[in-house]
C-alpha cells in the first residue's frame, strides 16, 4: 500500500542537506547530457488501435515498451500512465484467466478492459505490486474481447514478458454484486466473514477510498440507533479497502466515509472507518482489496454512543477568524464529509484531489494584500490543507492546497504559500488523509506579495521557437486557474506556460532538469483551457525529482507546455526542448496486381510520408469475382482490415488468390457409358480466371497424357472426354495451369 508521508518525503535537516550535494552532483553530471530527441524504436502496438492480438488458452507473447507513449483520452486509472503498448484476447472460453508480467525488465502496470473503442472501455483489472511482476485475475466470457495494457508506472519502460492461462470458471462469491449484498444486523459483531477471490467492479460502481481496486464484496447495515460507528476489516488476509456509503443502487451511492489503511495497523494492510450514523438509517459497506488483492474477509462493526461534530464541520458553519497572524486550536474529531455521490465530482471537493473524508472549515477576509503562508504544523494527525474562494460549495475557485509540507519532519502536516487581495473572502478547509483526525494546529501570517510570473496564465505563454529552444523562468507566485487541468493528474497549483510550434515530424523530448524543485511537466494541444488534449506528461522521469517527456509530432502542431510543482512546490523553472526530425513512408504492393486493390486511412501529410508512431489501417480488397484476400507480407499480423503503427519505412503487400478449379468426373457413368463416350469429366471454377489448363490423365502418376489444352473455367462447367479411358484399369487425372 502507498504510504502518502513516504511517497516524495524530502524532511529532515540531514536529508536536506543530503539532497543539496546531490543536487550538486546532478547538476555536474547533466552539464554534460545529451538532450536531443532519441529516436528509439516506436513499438508496434503502441497505439490501441494497432493493438498485436493473442489466441488460445495459454499464450506466451514478448514486446517492449520502450519509445512507448499515451494516447489522448486513453483510460488510466492508475493516473501514472506513461509508456502503454496493447494486446487484444478473445476468449475462445469462459474460465478464470491469470495474466502476469513476470520476467519483465521493469516495475510493470498491467491492466484489462473490455470494449472496442479507446472511448468507451470498461475496467476489468488492474495491479501494480511495485515489483517487476504485475498479475491479475478474473473471470472470463466466451466471445469476448479484452484489452490488456502495459505500462510502466511513472515512466520505466523495458522488456516485456506477457503469460495468458485460463482455467475453469470461479464462483464469485454471494455478495460479489450490490443487489446480493448480505444483510447484518447489531449494534457489536465481531466476526462477520466472507471473502472477495473472484469478486469483480460493477459498470458504475465508485472506486473505493478513491483507490483502484477491483474485487469489491457488499454488505448492508440498518443503524438500530444513533451513534458513533468503528467498521474495521482486522483479521483479514490480504490488503483491503473499506467504504461506507448510503443509497439504494450502486450507481447513486454518497459517500460517507472510507479508509484504506488503519494508522493503527501493524502493516497497514487493513482498514478502520470512524464516523457517526443516524438511528435506522441503511449504509451500504464494501470491502475490496486494494490493487485487485483478495483474500478471506473479516468484518468487525462497533456502535458507540455519538460524537459531537466540530461546529465547523460543514461549510455553511465554518469559523470566522481575523487578523494578519492567527493561531488556531480545533480538531476534526467526529467531522463529516459533505459528500454529493461518490465519486467527489459533485458536493465538497477532494482536497489536494487526496482522499480525506473528515473536513472542517474557517473563512477569513484578506485586511491588506500580500503574502500569505497558512500551515498545520505541530497537528497531531496527517493533515491535508486546501483554500479556495467562493461563497458555497458550489461555486468554489481554487487557491492553494497542500498534503505534505517538506519542510515538517515527518511529512505529516501541510503548508501553502499564496498572494491574497485586500478584502477578498478565503475559504480554507483542513482533512485528514485518508479518514485520519485528530487535533489541529492552524496558522497563518501574511508577508510581503510574491512576484507573479509573467507566464503564469495560460493566454501569457510565451512562445518558444527553433528545432531546440531552451527557457527559464519560476513558478514563485505561480497560481492555478479556472479550468486548468491537473498536469499528470497531480496536483500542483503554481503553473506556468510557454508554446512551440513543431518545425517538422518527428521526435520531442521535453525536460525540466535543472529545475530547483519538484516539478510536474505537461504538453497539451489546444487553444483554450477549456480544450486542452493531452499528449505527453511527467512527474519524475528527468531524476532528482525533475520531469522528461518524449512524444511524436507532425509539423505546424501549437504544443502548450505547463510545468506546475507537485503538492504546490515551487522554484525556479529551465526547460529544454529537443527535436529530431523523422517521418516514415508506406509503400503497398497488391499480389497479384490485377487481383485486388489496398485501401488507405488515413493517406499520408508529411511530404508524402507519415510522423512517426501514425496509425494507418489498411483495407484489403478483391476486384474479380471468385477472388480473395489470402494474408499479408511486411508484418506479422493477418487480419484485414489491419492497423499499423508507422515507427519505419515500411512496404506491406496485400496477397490474392483464386480458388483452384474443381475436376470431378460426371456422375452416373457405367463401364457401358464409358466404352461407348468415353469417361467424362467437368472442369469448373471462377468464369473470369485468366488462366487455362490442360487436362491430363496417367496411368502411373510420371508420364501424362493431354486430354485438352486452353480449357478455360466458366460458371458453367466445362466437360472433358477421355476415349481411351476403357483401355486402362487405373486412370488419374489432372487439370494443370498452363503459364
Amino acid at each position: 500500500m502507498p504510504d502518502s508521508s513516504t511517497i516524495k518525503s524530502r524532511s529532515g535537516t540531514l536529508l536536506s542537506v543530503y539532497h543539496f550535494i546531490f543536487a550538486i552532483l546532478y547538476l555536474l553530471l547533466i552539464a554534460g547530457f545529451d538532450r536531443s530527441a532519441f529516436a528509439q524504436p516506436i513499438p508496434d502496438n503502441d497505439n490501441f488501435a494497432a493493438r498485436i492480438p493473442l489466441y488460445g488458452t495459454n499464450v506466451t507473447a514478448g514486446g517492449s515498451n520502450v519509445g512507448a507513449t499515451v494516447e489522448p483520452n486513453e483510460p488510466d486509472p492508475s493516473f501514472s500512465a506513461a509508456k502503454s503498448v496493447w494486446w487484444t484476447w478473445t476468449a475462445p472460453v469462459s474460465g478464470y484467466v491469470t495474466l502476469t508480467t513476470a520476467g519483465s525488465t521493469f516495475d510493470t502496470m498491467l491492466t484489462v478492459f473490455s470494449g472496442t473503442d479507446l472511448t468507451n472501455l470498461n475496467l476489468i483489472a488492474y495491479n501494480d505490486t511495485e515489483t517487476n511482476t504485475s498479475q491479475v485475475h478474473f473471470n472470463a466470457t466466451a466471445g469476448t474481447a479484452y484489452q490488456i495494457d502495459i505500462d510502466g508506472a511513472d515512466g520505466p519502460s523495458g522488456t516485456i514478458s506477457l503469460h495468458l492461462t485460463i482455467g475453469p470458471l470461479q464462483t464469485p462469491p454471494p455478495n460479489d454484486s450490490f443487489n446480493n449484498r448480505i444483510t447484518i444486523a447489531g449494534t457489536h459483531l465481531s466476526n462477520v466473514t466472507g471473502s472477495n477471490a473472484g469478486a469483480t467492479r460493477e459498470p458504475g460502481e465508485p472506486f473505493h477510498c478513491d483507490d483502484v481496486g477491483g474485487k469489491s464484496v457488499w454488505w448492508t447495515w440498518t443503524a438500530p440507533s444513533s451513534g458513533w460507528l468503528t467498521l474495521t476489516t482486522s483479521g483479514s488476509s490480504f490488503d483491503t479497502l473499506l467504504a461506507v456509503y448510503t443509497g439504494n443502487s450502486v450507481s447513486n451511492l454518497t459517500f460517507i466515509a472510507g479508509n484504506d489503511e488503519d494508522p493503527t495497523s501493524q502493516f497497514g494492510l487493513i482498514s478502520r472507518v470512524t464516523c457517526n450514523v443516524i438511528s435506522n438509517t441503511t449504509y451500504q459497506i464494501a470491502v475490496d482489496g486494494f490493487d485487485d488483492d483478495s483474500g478471506s474477509v473479516r468484518l468487525q462493526l462497533d456502535l458507540g454512543n455519538p460524537i459531537t461534530p466540530p461546529a465547523n464541520d460543514n461549510f455553511t458553519n465554518r469559523t470566522l477568524i481575523s487578523g494578519s497572524s492567527i493561531s488556531v486550536t480545533a480538531s476534526n474529531i467526529g467531522a463529516a464529509f459533505e459528500a454529493i455521490g461518490a465519486d467527489f465530482e459533485a458536493g465538497e471537493p477532494e482536497h489536494a484531489v487526496t482522499f480525506g473524508g473528515k473536513s472542517v472549515w474557517w473563512t477569513w477576509t484578506a485586511p491588506s494584500s500580500g503574502r500569505v503562508t497558512l500551515s498545520t504544523s505541530n497537528s497531531t494527525f496527517d493533515t491535508i490543507l486546501a483554500v479556495y474562494t467562493g461563497d458555497a460549495l458550489t461555486n468554489l475557485a481554487f487557491v492553494a492546497a497542500n498534503d505534505e509540507d517538506f519542510l515538517s519532519p515527518d511529512g505529516l502536516t501541510s503548508r501553502v504559500n499564496f498572494n491574497a487581495t485586500s478584502g477578498t473572502t478565503y475559504q480554507i478547509a483542513v482533512d485528514g488523509f485518508d479518514g485520519d483526525s485528530g487535533v489541529i494546529k492552524l496558522r497563518l501570517t501574511m508577508g510581503s506579495l510574491l512576484p507573479v510570473p509573467a507566464n503564469d496564465h495560460f493566454e501569457n505563454r510565451v512562445l518558444l521557437s527553433g528545432s531546440n529552444p531552451t527557457a527559464s523562468g519560476s513558478t514563485l507566485g505561480g497560481t492555478f486557474e479556472i479550468n486548468e487541468p491537473l498536469h499528470n493528474n497531480s496536483y500542483g497549483g503554481k503553473s506556468v506556460w510557454w508554446q512551440w510550434i513543431s518545425p517538422g515530424p518527428g521526435i520531442v523530448t521535453i525536460d525540466t532538469i535543472g529545475s530547483d524543485f519538484d516539478t510536474l511537466l505537461a504538453v497539451y494541444t489546444g487553444s483554450s483551457l477549456s480544450n486542452l488534449t493531452t499528449i505527453a506528461s511527467d512527474d519524475e522521469s528527468g531524476g532528482n525529482y525533475t520531469s522528461r517527456v518524449t512524444f511524436y509530432t507532425k509539423a505546424g502542431v501549437t504544443n502548450q507546455i505547463a510545468v506546475d510543482g507537485y503538492d504546490c512546490d515551487s522554484g525556479t523553472v529551465s526547460l529544454h526542448i529537443a527535436f529530431t526530425p523523422a517521418s516514415y513512408s508506406l509503400t503497398l504492393v497488391t499480389n497479384p496486381s490485377s487481383y485486388g486493390t489496398i485501401n488507405i486511412d488515413p493517406g499520408p501529410d508529411q511530404d508524402g510520408k507519415y510522423a512517426p508512431d501514425s496509425v494507418v489501417t489498411l483495407v484489403a480488397t478483391a476486384l474479380e469475382p471468385g477472388t480473395d484476400f489470402s494474408s499479408w507480407t511486411g508484418t506479422s499480423l493477418t487480419n484485414n482490415p489491419l492497423s499499423i503503427g508507422m515507427n519505419s519505412n515500411k512496404t506491406i503487400t496485400g496477397n490474392f488468390f483464386f480458388p483452384p478449379p474443381k475436376l470431378k468426373p460426371l456422375p452416373g457413368q457405367t463401364k457401358q457409358t464409358i466404352q461407348a463416350e468415353g469417361f467424362r469429366l467437368l472442369l469448373s471454377g471462377p468464369a473470369s480466371f485468366p488462366y487455362a489448363y490442360a487436362v491430363e490423365s496417367s496411368t502411373n502418376l510420371t508420364t501424362w497424357t493431354s486430354l485438352v489444352t486452353n480449357q478455360f473455367t466458366s460458371s458453367q462447367s466445362s466437360e472433358v472426354q477421355d476415349f481411351n479411358a476403357s483401355n486402362s484399369p487405373t486412370l488419374f487425372y489432372r487439370a494443370r495451369r498452363l503459364q
